[in-house]
Parts: structure tokens; C-alpha cells; sequence
């Protein structure tokens, strides 16, 4: 689920001649003989960071063996076997890899087709595997791991983190073509970047879950939208998706502050009441919310006293708030409604979207938050689509959540 990700505007986007729509592939599941363990590489390579930077080390495997290279002089190449366990040591201004030191990067290319495993001792989620190759940096001591894949690869790992691999066909198939048009949009926006930096692994960008998470469902829904992607007027746009939008998405350049265009205006969505946050309520005591945001004023310079209380300021399309107004004992300012909800997530109150009322709770000092959906409520919701693609192609789900949007293939 993007949070954000992309870069607002419009900029230097990708055209492509338009083909005719291809006819959507029913049901869901796979059959037998069709299992494509190995994806067809196709379209732009991406670079994406797959662990936030670690202290010390990193622990790798492979059940194929190695070839290793300095990169981008290629001055030094060996091959190694990684095994099951391989401790990465950052070293001086280099690693310490299998008993032998090597300079800052490094860059490992599985030889076979099983790839790399990363993994950070004691990092929660980490120890996937990815496809392509994987490059290596020390950064002051930090070891930065950088996946590089071709753009058809990485959409498979997208869909495995974004969606449940058990959704229709028709939603995979959904989530494969909005999730390439997203990658390719920034790709395009931002350029050919610096080595050491990769598009984020996380839902701050696209939640990439490499090789490990794929399915043949997802396999099989990758390929066969390989090279599809959303246009408007010819144009890439950043095709935002959430998980739950509760009834209606909303505006990105409401939200977003992105140039208004009808994909992203917003529609009604009737597909999501199966989700089980489509509607929810939240207990919070006003001390919890006052730490958190007395934080969070300090950072931006602002006088706060003591919380009194909450309110919803402008709702935009859909329900969802543009600012939270906060009253306190030295009088009130408002701040954005999705920076609300950022900083009471990073404090752990779990606060899913910013589609929500405020009314006093039932003990003193007490309030109720109740909303609907989760995530930011721009373009597709994903439950939507799952409970879309029981009975319409992926193309008809895809031209309710963006109208007046076309797809091209654009490779």
C-alpha cells in the first residue's frame, strides 16, 4: 500500500502507441502444468533497497554459488558459494565476506536460478530472496543492500507484498498493471540515480517482497499483463492504490497535492464492505494523542499546552479530512490530516486512515475515533478490486478506478 511514494507533478512522462485491450484471462488460481517458476525479464531495470541500512552485518545464502565483482570498475571478479549462511562484515571502508576482505561495492550475481537471501540478524521480515542481482555499499559503517531487477521482476515481488495471493485472478492481474504503471512513472520522473540509491522496499514506496513471496497465481497474472500499463492522454500518471477506501476514493490532488486529473479525482466504490476495515472505531485517552503531537509541535516549532480536544476540518471527497484541528490549553492550530495520522502511527495507536469522526469517549479524558477504510483513499482500492474481480476483467475494474484512463503496452 502506497503511503506516498512518487514525486507530485507532472514532468517527463512515457508515451506509447496504443493497442487494443486484450482479452482478460477468467478465473483464478493455476493449473496444473502451468507453473512459470521463471519470470520472462522484461521492460526497464529498477533498483530498489531492500532492508533499511544495517549496523555491522548482514547474513546471506544462495543454493547456487556466486560470481563476485567490484562495481562499476569490474576490476576484481571471483566466484563463491554462500551456502546457507554467510556472515557480511563492513570492514574498514569495505566488507569482510567468507574469510576475504573486498572494497566498497560489491556487487553478487547468483549464477543459477534460485537467487540471493538477506537477511539483518534480528530484523523482522527480512531473509527473503530476491531475483537479479544484489549490490552491496558501506555507507560509514552501514551496510545498504541494493536488488536490481528487471521491471516485470520487481512487479511480481510488488504483488506478493501488496495483495493476498489468494485474490481473484482479475485483482492480481489489477494490482500487476497498477503497480507497473507506479514503478514506471518514477522511474521515468526520476532518472538513472546514483548507485547506493534504490526506490524504497517498503509501502512508503511499493512493499517489494522479492522472489520469496511470489505464487504461481502471481507468476501467472504478471505475464499476463507483461508491459501493460495506465495512461491518460498518452502519459504515464503515479496510479496510487490503498487498501480499503470504505465506500468512495478520493482526490490526489486534494491529498497528494498532485496536478488534478480525472483518474484520480475519485469515484464511488461498492466492492470493500468485505474488508474488516471498512469500518472501524479507535479508543484513544487525550494524554496518549498529546505526547505524540506535543512531539511533534516542538519539531515544527509550535506552542502546544495541554490537549483538549479534536475535530475534523474540511473533509474532501469521499470523507477523508484535509486538516485535524487541535485544541489545547494555549488555543489551537490545524495540521494536515495525513501528517495527523503519521505521527500517531509512529507512536503506535494505529489510526488507518483519515476518513474519521470525533466524539467524547465514554470515560473522562477519553475520546472515539470512527472511521472507514485504510490507507490514503487515492485510486484503486485493493478490496474493492478482489471483490470486483469475482465477476469482471481486470481491464473493466481498472477503468472504474481510473476513468477516463487507457492502457498501452508500452514493451
Amino acid at each position: 500500500m502506497i503511503s506516498r511514494g512518487g514525486f507530485a507533478g507532472a514532468g517527463p512522462l512515457l508515451a506509447a502507441a496504443a493497442l487494443a485491450l486484450p482479452l482478460a484471462l477468467a478465473g483464478g488460481g493455476c493449473r496444473g502444468k502451468d507453473r512459470p517458476e521463471i519470470l520472462s525479464p522484461g521492460g526497464p531495470p529498477i533498483r530498489v533497497q531492500v532492508l533499511t541500512d544495517q549496523a555491522g552485518q548482514l547474513i546471506l545464502s544462495a543454493p547456487e554459488a556466486v560470481r563476485l565483482s567490484t562495481v562499476p570498475d569490474d576490476l576484481l571478479r571471483t566466484e563463491l558459494s554462500l551456502g546457507d549462511r554467510t556472515v557480511v562484515l563492513s570492514e574498514g571502508e569495505g566488507f569482510r565476506l567468507a574469510g576475504q576482505q573486498y572494497p566498497s561495492p560489491i556487487r553478487l550475481v547468483p549464477v543459477g536460478p534460485g537467487g540471493i537471501s538477506v537477511r539483518a540478524p534480528g530484523l523482522a521480515g527480512s531473509g527473503r530472496s530476491y531475483r537479479g542481482f544484489l549490490d552491496l555499499f558501506n555507507l560509514g559503517g552501514k551496510i545498504r543492500a541494493i536488488n536490481e531487477v528487471s521491471l516485470e521482476e520487481y512487479v511480481a515481488g510488488v504483488v506478493a507484498g501488496e495483495m493476498p495471493a489468494d485474490f481473484p485472478r482479475a485483482a492480481l492481474e489489477c494490482q500487476a498493471v497498477v503497480s507497473r504503471t507506479y514503478a514506471l512513472y518514477n522511474l521515468v520522473l526520476r532518472g538513472k540515480g546514483p548507485l547506493h540509491q534504490g526506490f524504497d522496499g517498503t509501502a512508503s514506496f511499493q512493499a517489494y517482497a522479492g522472489r520469496s513471496g511470489e505464487t504461481d497465481a502471481i507468476r501467472q497474472a504478471v505475464q499476463a499483463t507483461a508491459g501493460w500499463v495506465l495512461t491518460y492522454r498518452g502519459k504515464v500518471f503515479p496510479s496510487y492504490f490503498h487498501s480499503t477506501c470504505g465506500g468512495n476514493t478520493t482526490s490526489a490532488a486534494w491529498v497528494f497535492g498532485d496536478e488534478e486529473i480525472p483518474p484520480l479525482r475519485g469515484v464511488p466504490c461498492d466492492g470493500c464492505g468485505w474488508s474488516s476495515s471498512h469500518r472501524w472505531k479507535l479508543a484513544l485517552t487525550l494524554r496518549q494523542v498529546e505526547g505524540l503531537l506535543k512531539g511533534w509541535a516542538e519539531e515544527n516549532k509550535i506552542a502546544m499546552g495541554e490537549l483538549k480536544g479534536l475535530s475534523g476540518v474540511e473533509p474532501l471527497p469521499g470523507g477523508y479530512l484535509r486538516y485535524v484541528k487541535v485544541v489545547h490549553g494555549g488555543g489551537s492550530f490545524e495540521m494536515r490530516a495525513d501528517v495527523f495520522r503519521r505521527v500517531l502511527n509512529r507512536g503506535g495507536l494505529g489510526l488507518k486512515s483519515t476518513s474519521f469522526e470525533v466524539s467524547e469517549g465514554p470515560s473522562p479524558g477519553t475520546i472515539v475515533l470512527e472511521g472507514r477504510g485504510f490507507g490514503h483513499g487515492v485510486g484503486m482500492c485493493q478490496y474493492g478490486a478482489g471483490w470486483k474481480g469475482r465477476s469482471m476483467d481486470f481491464g473493466r475494474i481498472l477503468a472504474h478506478y481510473y476513468p477516463d484512463s487507457e492502457l498501452k503496452k508500452v514493451y
